[in-house]
């Protein structure tokens, strides 16, 4: 009897295994099917036979196929619900690519819905998993630490999550490691360091943006010629009256020109310098006609001014190189664009919003000073400078250009009513362009720079956050 009972549950296991067994071909063959690798079933069966199974060993991934199917309208209606539901389970059943796929979803939203806190979350969510996985999702959480997209800008958390991806042999981790050994971003700068990550992933990888750094004689980041020294102290002695700066309205017509100054993603560093040059008229129901040109490039703008002097631009598009597609231009909209306009000079900061990558450029500044006929002409001592914030605007440098070597170099902050605030003795400058790089310990506002080395003179405006 025993041998009889022995046999048959020998049997009824056998049975179970082959069952088991079709059932595995089945869903392999379901998901090959919605993936496109075969066509020997039809899509609604894949779907029928995916939304059946109960395998604890395949339902993860039949559910993050199942989340593919529905958001791209594979053999269903599309459906960004079911789509979702499928991704977030598949996740919690251990599929990391089913918090992957949910990553990109909230990351690539419409601009107006789109969530990056979310988009990391899930990014980190599936990082944790242990998984063979786990690697891509470290490189999209770094890199949303490396922007600062739904999260503090951190460098030094954005190398950390390369590195997992990179003991792992992903190219693109190679890449960001040596960007960040180059520039100095998140690690101590090793020129070394960064080409041996570079070559890595352009010569066994063939990675072209890596092939592209490789190409470029330095680092992206300018540095400052000169950096004030805190222990010098500051010296206090009498500042030079200037006159209170006032602004109406109608000033802001006219023409300018300067720089637009991009920063790296901490907004610390300094990484580009173009040309600006601006003209302004006013338009019809008392808003404002412009033209940006920047390089090739002519930007037309329209934009409203208000009582305080803060420029208002309607979204426009622009294209522009993106640091992250080698030599190709891509389209941007202007994100947000507020310029101050004092002493005849506009500042303030501008963003991009990529309408390719979904996300926002790095900060600029721009820098300009107006033409205006009949000022200065005769003053051959007359320096054109520019002022922008840096390190997180803790920082400010002040750039011009001297025609001859020069010894009693000052730098004076002034608040926008003529107030000294702040003055920098600086040492012997030598001829040529200067970049000066001082301290921004005041409180938010507008300030007046004013620079004197020995006779040669000028002023410009900064705001600070």
């Amino acid at each position: 009897m025993r041998k009889k009972k022995f046999l048959f549950l020998a049997f009824m296991s056998v049975l179970s295994m082959v069952a088991r067994a079709q059932s595995s071909e089945d869903y392999s063959l379901a998901m090959d099917v919605l993936k496109g690798k075969t066509d020997v079933k039809s899509r609604q069966w894949a779907i029928e036979t995916l939304e059946n199974c109960q395998d604890s060993v395949f339902r993860p991934r039949a559910l993050n196929t199942l989340g593919v199917a529905y958001m791209r309208g594979l053999g269903v209606e599309p459906d960004t619900v079911k789509a979702v539901s499928c991704f977030e389970t598949a996740g919690q059943l251990g599929c990391v690519s089913g918090y992957y796929n949910l990553g990109m979803y909230y990351k690539y939203l419409p601009r107006e819905k789109q969530d990056f806190s979310r988009a990391l979350s899930c990014f980190e969510a599936g990082m944790k998993l242990e998984s063979n996985g786990s690697d891509v999702c470290a490189y999209d959480a770094g890199f949303m630490y490396y922007k600062g997209l739904g999260c503090q800008q951190d460098y030094t958390k954005a190398v950390e999550l390369f590195r997992k991806g990179a003991v792992k042999g992903l190219s693109y981790c190679k890449y960001m490691i040596g960007l960040c050994y180059r520039n100095g971003y998140g690690v101590e700068q090793d020129s070394d360091l960064a080409k041996a990550y570079l070559e890595d992933a352009a010569f066994r990888h063939s990675y072209r943006p890596a092939i592209l750094e490789l190409r470029r004689n330095e680092p992206e980041v300018i540095s400052p010629s000169y950096i004030y020294d805190m222990d010098g102290g500051l010296d206090v002695e009498t500042m030079p009256v200037i006159d209170p700066v006032t602004f109406t309205p109608n000033e802001i017509y006219g023409e300018y020109n300067g720089l637009l100054l991009t920063y790296d993603w901490s907004g610390q560093k300094i990484v580009k310098e173009q040309p600006l040059s601006v003209a302004m008229w006013k338009g019809q129901n008392d808003n404002i006609i412009g033209k940006w040109i920047l390089g090739d490039d002519t930007l037309d703008v329209t934009s409203t001014i208000s009582e305080n002097g803060i420029l208002s631009f309607s979204d426009t598009e622009i294209e522009a190189y993106e640091r992250y597609c080698g030599k190709d231009k891509v389209k941007y909209a202007i994100d947000k664009l507020l310029v101050s306009n004092v002493c005849n000079c506009l500042t303030g900061e501008l963003r991009l919003y990529s309408l390719e990558l979904s996300e926002p450029d790095r900060p600029m500044f721009v820098c300009l000073s107006k033409d205006v006929d009949g000022i200065n002409v005769d003053d051959k001592y007359s320096c054109k400078i520019y002022a922008y914030p840096v390190a997180d605007n803790q920082h400010f440098e002040v750039r011009f250009l001297l025609p001859e070597d020069t010894k009693q170099n000052v730098v004076c902050l002034y608040s926008q009513m003529g107030t000294p605030v702040k003055r920098f003795k600086i040492g012997e400058l030598h001829a040529g362009k200067q970049t000066i790089q001082l301290p921004f310990d005041v409180s938010s506002g507008n300030y007046v720079v004013m620079v004197k080395a020995d006779q040669y003179h000028g002023n410009s405006i900064i705001n600070k956050k």
